[in-house]
């Protein structure tokens, strides 16, 4: 588990298959024409939805960026249209995604120490009880 979350298990190994499945399908695809885009906000990104309250108190102790569905898929066309392969969020996230390709060990370690810290703990039980 890549986040070190629980809670975050079944959205981890999702993208991870979502990815292998996207890499796959770009190759055996690439020569008909048809273009894959893998568009992936991060661990720590989200677009500010109603589906927020799900996972609000989780923002601050992990650190979390929001950014309106708008922008979001806004960033997503544009990657579409320039024909790039792969978009990442931008700012934190993209240095993240990065690092966490050339260090995961490192990436994990400190992902595991945030999910670790007590107020993290607090967010996760608080959301426990709803």
């Amino acid at each position: 588990m890549r986040s070190g979350l629980a809670s975050s298990a079944a959205a981890t190994a999702s993208s991870i298959a979502r990815s292998g499945w996207q890499r796959y399908r770009r190759g055996t695809r690439a020569g008909d024409g048809t273009q894959e885009n893998r568009t992936q906000p991060d661990c720590f990104c989200a677009a500010r939805t109603a589906a927020e309250s799900e996972f609000g108190a989780l923002i601050e102790p992990l650190d979390m960026t929001l950014d309106s569905a708008e922008r979001v898929a806004t960033e997503a066309w544009e990657a579409i249209r320039k024909g790039k392969r792969e978009s990442f969020p931008r700012g934190k996230e993209r240095f993240f995604v990065k690092v966490q390709r050339l260090f995961p060990q490192l990436v994990d370690r400190s992902v595991g120490a945030q999910a670790r810290a007590e107020k993290t703990i607090a967010a996760l039980d608080s959301l426990r009880r709803v």
